[in-house]
């Protein structure tokens, strides 16, 4: 067997050979002890068809977005509000085991709402997740029209869309036949997250946010659950091929900025419970806060490609 077949049998790495990359610093930035996320047993059914859900555990119809930001502004006023869409697994009762909705609430003070869809149903529920974008319109929609209503009580609050996985196919599916129509501003950050979207071609409908203030696309060459998903397919997933361009069908996105978390860690899911890691966790307060991180501090990034790929430090 030959170095190259092996290569794509075993990794998934298909002709996506890594570049060279600078060297990150270590991050320079002071270790402080973070609240830990809090996992809780739930014994919750799998979704079946789209939803919203919230702490500590209450469902939600998928046009609840409103009742569900009265609730938020009354008990938490100064919290900004996140929507999360997860990635593939037995939801919502995953969110609530592994504490990936209180870590967003107790380690980056944020209000989270997360759009759950039926991510339970085979070895890859692509079309699930696209199913799912309509949900994510009809969200998307409310917020608009909710803001416009609320503007009083809202100013000064962040909103961020928050991907993780295979909620990158939800926005995909929304952005594929989105026209525009959303407000500007609607979104202040949206992060798409170790996304199991497909490297080609991503730009395309990257390029159509045009609803949000930045967009940031974080990715680990060494993520070893897309490598694993990348066994078969003569692409790469977004989330692990990240900017490193082959040609057109792969270009970067214009509107977006590249954070590359290789060198920092090696782990699939790394937006919650990294306290001690100080630089991750920056990033994603930050941006999950809405707003934009300081990328010429070199405490923290490594410039790959100025304004368009940053390296987070080890």
């Amino acid at each position: 067997m030959s170095a190259f077949l092996a290569c794509i049998l075993l990794c998934g790495c298909s002709v996506f050979a890594k570049a060279q990359r600078p060297t990150a610093n270590a991050c320079a930035l002071p270790k402080t002890e973070k609240a830990k996320i809090v996992k809780s047993n739930s014994t919750l059914p799998n979704t079946t068809t789209p939803a919203l859900f919230i702490l500590p555990g209450v469902v939600y119809q998928a046009n609840a977005l409103p009742e569900i930001l009265d609730k938020f502004t009354e008990e938490s006023p100064a919290d900004n509000i996140v929507i999360y869409i997860h990635g593939k697994g037995d939801e919502p009762s995953k969110a609530i085991k592994e504490g990936l909705l209180s870590g967003l609430n107790i380690e980056y003070g944020l209000s989270p709402v997360m759009l759950t869809w039926a991510s339970g149903e085979g070895v890859f529920p692509g079309k699930e997740a696209l199913a799912a974008s309509e949900t994510l319109k009809k969200v998307l929609n409310e917020l608009s029209e909710y803001k416009t209503q609320h503007a009083d009580i809202l100013e000064g609050k962040k909103f961020s869309l928050l991907t993780h996985s295979m909620g990158s196919l939800v926005l995909e599916g929304f952005l594929s036949k989105y026209k525009s129509g959303l407000p500007s501003g609607l979104l202040d950050t949206i992060v798409i997250n170790a996304a199991a979207s497909t490297v080609d071609n991503h730009a395309e409908w990257v390029e159509k946010v045009d609803f949000a203030k930045k967009v940031f696309i974080t990715y680990g060459n060494d993520d070893p659950m897309l490598r694993l998903a990348s066994v078969g397919i003569k692409t790469a997933r977004l989330g692990k091929h990240g900017a490193r361009q082959r040609g057109e069908k792969e270009r970067v996105a214009n509107n977006a900025i590249y954070v590359d978390v290789s060198q920092a860690i090696d782990e699939h899911r790394y937006f919650v419970g990294n306290g001690d890691l100080p630089c991750i966790y920056s990033f994603f307060n930050e941006s999950l806060n809405g707003k934009t991180p300081d990328f010429s501090d070199r405490r923290v990034f490594t410039v790959s490609t100025p304004d368009r790929d940053y390296i987070l430090n080890k």
